[in-house]
Parts: C-alpha cells; structure tokens; sequence
C-alpha cells in the first residue's frame, strides 16, 4: 500500500458496511478515478455493442424462419396480450409505446406495441401469482406478510414452452451456453421456458448400482450446470427442487406450484430436476416424463379451469402452456420410410397407433426411449388446446452458437411458423435431406371413406358418414367461389372414389373415377380444400394429402389433379407431384404422383390430358 495512507476512521465506519476490503478499493478507485471513468464508457461502449449483436442475430434468426404473411399474422396474433375484460369493458386501450425495460430478460419483447400489454394485465397477472402463492403457502408462514412471497410479477401474458433436456452431462458448458442463447431467444420472441433435467441414460430413474443419495447429487450438479449455462446466455435462471411429491403408483404431482410459477413470473426460467419426495418425504429420483405431465396437469389447470386453482372470479388466465421440446441426443420419432431419419410431422389423433406399432415392430436399443417420448407427449397434448404442439431435437440443432447460424433453428422455426423445417408431404426421394427434428400435434381426426365405401351406390348425399351441407360450405370457404352444387353432385355422385375429410371440417378432399383408355378407371383429385382458418396452420393440408398418396395411402400408386395456371398453390402442388404439363388452352396444369410417366409411358400421359380437358368446371366465377 505504499504511497498513500488510508485514514482510519473511514475504515472504522466503512468497514462495518463492506469490510476492509470494501474500503480497500474505494480508496484505490479515488486515487485513479479517470482510469475508472474510462473503463466504465468503455464497458457501456461494449454492453451497448453486444446488445446490438444479439438484436443482429434474432433478426437474422427471424428472417431464417421464412414465414409467410399469413404466418407472421398468426403468430403475432397468438403472442400479444388479450384484452382484458376490464379494459373492454372501459374501452380503454394499451399504451402506444414501449417502456424501457431494466433488464433484457427472456420476456422482454420485441420492440413492437402489439407486444407490449398494459397495466391491467399487470395487475391481473400479480392477482393470479399472489392467489396461487396463498394456497401453496405452508401454515408455519402464515404469520408473515403476502410480500415476502410475492415477486416482481411480469406484465406481460406469458406463454410457456415445457423443455426437456436429456443428457446434459455428455455436453459440455460451452454446449449448455449455446442451448441457454436459444431460450433466451425464443423467450424475447415471446415465448418463456420452464426446464426439465433428464439425466437417465436409459429412460429409468436412476441405476442399480449407484446409490440414491450419490443420484440426487449428479441430479442436483447437472440442474446447477443448466442454471449457469441460461445465465451465462444471459438469461435470469433459478433451480427448483422440492416442489413435486410422487406417489405409490410412481405419478408425480406438483406440491408447491408456486415454487415454479414465481420465477415464471419474474421473467426467470426455472430449471427443475427430476427428484420428488414419497411420502416418507424422502427425496429421490422419478422418471423426467412424468414431471413433464404433471407440469401439464398444472398449466392446463391455469388455462382451462383458473377457478380450480385460485377461485378468482376472472375468467382469464395469465400463463398458456403453447410448446413442449424434447431436446434428445436420438433426434425425434424414427421413421422407417426415412433411411436413418425421423417422421417430419405427426398428427396423433391419426398416426399415433401405426407409430406405436411401427416402433415395437422394429425393436432396437432405443426403443423403449422413444416409446416413453411419445406417451408422455400424447398424454401431455390431450390436456392442452388444438394450438399447442410438441418439437422433438436433438440438442445440437437447438444450439446458438455466436456469429452466423449455418442452418435454421428448428425451435426457432416452429414458434413464428408453427410448421416442422420442411413440409411432411413431400415426396421422399434419394436426395431428401436426413430429418432428426418431429414436430407432433395432437391434430385433427381424419374421415376416410376408401372406394369400398362407394361401391353399393352410395354417393355424397345418402352417405350418412357425410354432412354434406358443411362440405359445400368447405369447399366455397376453401376456394372464395360460390360452388353450382346441382351441377356438381350430377357429374360426380355415381363415380365417387374416395372421400377425406379433416377434423371438424377444416379441410378435406373428393377423389373421383374419370374414365381412361379402354374404360379404365384414372382416380382424379376433383376437390381438395382447406379451410380458411386452417391455411398455413395446423398442417391440414399435409396431412389430407398424406392421406391420398403415402405409405397406405388410399391412392399411393396414382392420383392425377388440374389447377388453374393462376393458382397461386400452384407451387405446393409442384413440389409434391411427378410430374406436370401445361395444357394448351393457358387455363389449366396437370399434375400426377404416378412413377416413371416421364421416361416413355406416352399412352398414360395422353390419358391424363384427356381426362383433364373433359371435366367441366363446377365453381362459378
């Protein structure tokens, strides 16, 4: 401490707020107070410069995505706060500009005002967390004030996504880094993470030969990693232990609901590891997808019935639950029409049973895991809306590395265009890229009526399975024209092939018989439509056409169709077909799925054009 004294009597009254070596660098910091003065622009000049880094990178994200108009309505649509009744009821309206926040946490929003709601949901939102902390309080607390608990409630609605991480202990912090700018991403695009560590190698809680307490400890290190690897990405992280219970059947149940919801709330993601106490209050491990469901249970609770859960008298609810990611070293849900692949898209209400079978018929040593993922998922989906989806990746896809990313962020991908990378009814070829992310819905039931359903003289209008109102209102909802349904129905009721249809009548397809060379029956696609609150959502149209011409397809070998050359889904329709031919009048294109047409097959192709140039169209302009 050569060349000055520090006086004593600062120290004495320093000391008893910071201690000595408190006042140690304050003395120092005087004698060089323009080198501090420096340093200090310096580091705002540097806070000031990564900032703008990370806006660069989650625009070059968004732009990545490629979404649509159609999609970006949807998604902003989906992720701005709802009006709540309060201020309907007053007309009142959010504030037009956006307050600058504190902190970039991972709700922060983009700079937009349709993202930014007031301060009635606020209020709201400090309501609901307050209710649900007085109900899980324990009785010893009871005498403290409600402040102690409540923390700084976020004013924003917040929409969750449920993410499990399997294996973090075979990646390393630079890896979990990479992970954390990911949710910190998906969490400024409006969409906050609650995190489940899995750190079983074989989907079972736990080894025989490691001993419970050696468990928790390995448990407990790797949350520790994954909290500091969120913070490092610069995102507010906290771990969470002790707030599920597990009973004798081994389900597990959220205890303490607000030990998880608080952070939530505060713009934190809770990081929870995969331990709950029996009922002898014993802490051990438990199996990572059925805290995955009991999450579920609580945050369908919170959307659907908020009554049950902090008997507010508002119907509105504060959280929706709107994703849940599986991040696993195997990649998603393997497909065996995909060589070393996994399927592109699922809807179980239609797949999840030939899935299933299909897994057990092709028994490896991870087949069980996959098993595990897809029931917990399927469980997971039926407690949520028609909205909420599932994305299943490996780790490394789900990774932002800093600088420019290679290729795109499937989580990133899926929130602003709720759609899998690529489409899931594209036809497989040998240059089809290798799939390891699966995007799952608990989707829309499909209607089939094969040509065995026809073959008795039924037709649209006496099959009872048809509501045929409601298809004409499909098809004239589908395509913006009024349909000559007389017309319509006289040229097609007795050669009717097959009819699809998509959920509640969100979208659908009539296959017809047109009569070939030498009497033969070509199936034609006559009409195929989509909804119009079903186009560029959900995958109804891949999933109605999948239906037509893959794997067990009803018409796998051969389906041709026409559109109108102005068609602007003209481009789907290439993508999936063939082959094409612009017929010579400039109104219509041909398309076919039949193989090989295109090497020398002339009869057929001649065939095609005439059936197409036959039918007369039944829309009116």
């Amino acid at each position: 401490m050569k060349g000055f004294v520090v006086p004593m009597r600062k120290i004495c009254r320093l000391g008893e707020v910071k201690g000595l070596l408190g006042c140690l660098q304050d003395v120092l910091q005087q004698q060089r107070g323009f080198t501090t003065r420096s340093s200090g622009q310096q580091q705002k000049k540097k806070q000031h410069r990564q900032v703008g880094e990370e806006a660069r990178d989650l625009y070059l994200s968004v732009l990545q995505a490629s979404s649509t108009k159609r999609e970006a309505k949807t998604y902003l649509q989906r992720f701005k706060p709802r009006e709540t009744s309060l201020q309907s009821a007053k007309g009142l309206e959010a504030p037009a500009s956006v307050p600058k926040e504190k902190e970039d946490g991972p709700f922060s929003p983009i700079v937009t005002s349709e993202l930014v709601p007031g301060s009635f949901q606020k209020t709201q939102n400090r309501e609901f967390i307050r209710g649900l902390i007085r109900k899980s309080r324990p009785q010893a607390f009871e005498q403290f004030s409600e402040d102690c608990f409540a923390p700084e409630i976020s004013d924003q609605h917040l929409h969750l996504a449920l993410v499990k991480l399997r294996g973090p202990q075979h990646l390393t912090d630079v890896e979990l880094t990479a992970i954390g700018r990911t949710l910190k991403k998906l969490g400024r695009l409006g969409l906050g993470s609650v995190v489940v560590v899995d750190v079983n190698e074989d989907g079972k809680p736990g080894a025989p030969e490691e001993t419970e307490k050696e468990l928790r400890v390995f448990h407990m290190e790797q949350m520790e990693r994954v909290v500091s690897a969120i913070e490092d990405a610069g995102s507010q992280s906290r771990g969470v232990e002790g707030s599920l219970t597990i009973d004798h059947n081994g389900d597990s149940h959220v205890l303490l609901p607000s030990l998880i919801l608080a952070p939530i709330s505060r713009g934190a993601i809770p990081v929870i590891p995969a331990l709950a106490h029996d009922h002898k209050q014993v802490l051990k491990p438990i199996s990572p997808d059925s805290i995955l469901v009991a999450l579920c249970h609580l945050l369908a609770d919170l959307q659907l019935h908020p009554e049950t859960v902090r008997g507010l008298e508002s119907p509105k609810e504060p959280m929706t639950l709107d994703r849940l990611i599986v991040l696993d070293p195997l990649g998603g849900i393997p497909s065996y029409d995909r060589p070393s692949g996994a399927h592109v898209f699922l809807n179980l209400e239609q797949e999840y049973s030939s899935v299933l079978s299909e897994l057990r018929n092709n028994k490896t040593s991870v087949t069980s895991t996959h098993i595990s993922t897809l029931r917990s998922l399927r469980q997971c989906l039926k407690l949520l809306p028609s909205t909420s989806s599932a994305v299943v990746t490996t780790p490394q896809a789900a990774m932002t590395h800093e600088g420019p990313q290679e290729s795109r962020n499937p989580l990133i991908h899926n929130l602003l265009t709720d759609k899998p990378v690529f489409s899931s009814s594209l036809p497989i070829t040998p240059s089809t890229p290798r799939v390891i992310t699966t995007l799952v819905k608990h989707g829309v039931p499909l209607l089939m009526l094969p040509p065995s359903e026809f073959e008795d003289g039924q037709t649209l209008t006496s099959n009872p399975k048809i509501n045929i109102k409601r298809l004409v209102e499909l098809i004239e909802d589908s395509f913006g024209k009024k349909l000559d349904v007389d017309h319509y129905l006289d040229r097609i009721n007795k050669n009717i092939a097959g009819v699809i249809i998509a959920g509640d009548y969100d979208g659908g397809a009539i296959i017809t018989w047109e009569e070939g060379h030498n009497g033969r029956k070509v199936p034609y696609l006559d009409k195929f439509a989509v909804a119009r609150k079903a186009q560029g959502t959900g995958g109804v149209a891949d999933v109605v056409f999948k239906a037509m011409i893959h794997g067990t397809g009803m018409f796998q070998k051969e389906l041709i169709w026409r559109s109108r050359q102005n068609n602007p889904v003209n481009k789907w329709y290439f993508e999936r077909a063939k082959g094409t031919y612009k017929l010579p009048d400039g109104k219509w294109t041909v398309f076919w799925t039949t193989e090989g047409l295109a090497e020398g097959e002339c009869g057929r192709f001649q065939e095609y054009i005439g059936v197409c140039e036959r039918i007369v169209p039944s829309l009116l302009e």
